[in-house]
């Protein structure tokens, strides 16, 4: 099966910003913008669709309230295509460019690598778009540098790699830059040869040499871009704006109530555990009991998602006897909400290494027997959070990731392995990996794949990804067909030599 990524669907992304833009424009049309603080500075903006120009209209009003009335100037394929009484009662410069491309974005690209310098006369244009605008005036302390926007790294050693090589690449969609750069990308451009222009941020990122480029870490205190599926910021992220509906979705869409669901027969440990659990209050609680008609787990949780409430958004699946150490929320709302979340899991890497990730506190119902099952070495910061399944005990899906990849329980993984069947789903209809929650919780379990129901499940779930391979749950080492046997027993030396108490916990 082929890995990489496919294109995200907008709805589920889009859909916090469309209701924030619907929800606060008549508000900012009702008031006139603030007074001007930026001597030289242009608010530029590209229009080139044949649609809706609210979201564009929102995207300027929001900048002259945050940061004060500004020049400003529409760049459009066609004059007509902008209302003219906005334009006129605001004093808008609009600029038609016939080579903008409605619905191709390469020529936007080409306009701000050749022309951009010449439709402003300020110091400094700031880029804004209808997804990436600022949300609190902190522009002084960035007009220093000649450009300044989104990187396009996440934080960790990457970041620091990017900087030290000059390879961070700052994004153009909510960006600052200045008149100099812009007149020096559009020489550099014009003396180099090309057939056609590729996205004009990693030009620009050429240049950073000769010119003034922040660090990725100052660039992320002026905007965010969570890089359409990648693990969004973290927690205590507060840039002064941001680029792309995901980010915003990440950052200031207000969340739904976390729902946690149970399926229980030992009414004491669910209520010790999960039900006055104290890092859970404020949840919503949806309890099966399972004491009289032991029904499987996904036939539970299926119920569950066929009634779901409409208001419902992050769900934990938690065993009776899973008990969270920390509070989820601040981890899991600023979680792309497409990706099931999990807490421990394995991944394959380089079509052969199967490695573990995450970490758990696991032991008996009793207390005894209690040992930390994590990765032995610092897998997540080397090579992200992403792996091919999670453990079963206790993991978190979006209900936009069920609906919008169709994802279900499988009902023929009746006790055993049904998370990791949802994870190998989502990868088949995404062709991405789920991720691992850095949250500490106590498992007081401990799996037994030796019994027969795990041991058919494993057979069924073999024969159900027979063309594939995926590293296993937390208790088996390889799901779906087998690789060469070459590779089949470097696995088998790697499992003996390294990860045996993990798997075989």
């Amino acid at each position: 099966m082929k890995r990489d990524s496919l294109p995200l669907p907008r709805e589920p992304l889009h859909r916090p910003l469309a209701e924030y833009i619907a929800h606060h424009l008549p508000r900012l049309r009702a008031k006139p913008p603030a007074a001007k603080r930026y001597d030289d500075l242009t608010l530029l903006i590209y229009f080139f669709a044949e649609g809706d120009f609210t979201p564009f209209e929102f995207a300027l009003r929001q900048t002259w309230a945050v940061l004060g009335m500004l020049p400003t100037v529409i760049v459009t394929h066609r004059r007509g295509a902008v209302p003219e009484a906005f334009v006129k009662t605001f004093d808008i410069e609009v600029q038609e460019e016939p080579r903008l491309i409605p619905g191709e974005i390469s020529s936007m690209s080409e306009d701000c690598l050749l022309r951009l310098y010449t439709r402003f006369k300020t110091r400094h244009v700031l880029i804004v778009q209808n997804d990436g605008w600022p949300m609190k005036d902190r522009l002084a302390a960035f007009l220093k540098y000649d450009i300044v926007g989104a990187p396009s790294v996440n934080p960790g050693w990457r970041s620091w790699v990017a900087d030290a090589l000059t390879l961070t690449v700052l994004n153009g969609g909510f960006n600052l830059r200045s008149r100099r750069l812009c007149r020096a990308v559009s020489w550099v451009w014009r003396c180099i040869p090309h057939t056609k222009a590729p996205n004009e941020d990693h030009v620009y990122a050429r240049l950073r040499w000769f010119f003034r480029f922040p660090s990725a870490a100052t660039a992320r205190k002026f905007s965010l871009d969570c890089l359409d599926g990648r693990l969004p910021p973290a927690p205590d992220a507060d840039p002064m704006g941001f680029h792309r509906d995901t980010t915003f979705a990440t950052l200031y869409a207000p969340q739904p109530p976390l729902t946690v669901v149970s399926v229980v027969r030992d009414w004491a440990c669910y209520e010790r555990c999960v039900r006055k659990n104290p890092h859970l209050q404020g949840a919503r609680f949806v309890a099966f009991d399972n004491t009289l008609e032991n029904l499987p787990i996904p036939a539970r949780y299926n119920a569950f998602l066929d009634t779901m409430p409409e208001d419902t958004g992050w769900i934990l699946f938690a065993h009776e006897d899973f008990e969270v150490l920390e509070d989820p929320r601040p981890l899991v709302n600023h979680r792309n909400t497409l990706f099931p979340q999990g807490l421990i899991g394995t991944r394959v890497v380089l079509g052969c290494l199967i490695l573990p990730f995450g970490s758990i506190i696991d032991s008996r119902r009793d207390g005894t027997h209690r040992k930390h099952i994590r990765s032995p070495f610092p897998y997540e910061k080397l090579l992200g959070e992403y792996v091919d399944n999670f453990d079963c005990c206790g993991f978190f899906v979006h209900k936009d990731a069920f609906r919008t990849w169709g994802l279900r329980f499988d009902p023929k993984c009746a006790w055993d392995l049904y998370a990791e069947d949802l994870c190998f789903q989502f990868l088949h209809r995404h062709g991405q990996s789920s991720s691992i929650l850095p949250l500490k919780a106590h498992h007081w379990s401990v799996g037994n794949p030796r019994t027969d129901h795990f041991k058919a499940t494993v057979a069924y779930l073999n024969q159900k990804y027979a063309d594939d391979f995926f590293a296993g749950g937390t208790c088996v080492l390889s799901i779906g067909g087998p690789p060469p046997f070459r590779l089949r027993l470097y696995q088998k030396l790697v499992h003996i030599l390294f990860f045996w108490r993990f798997f075989r916990r």
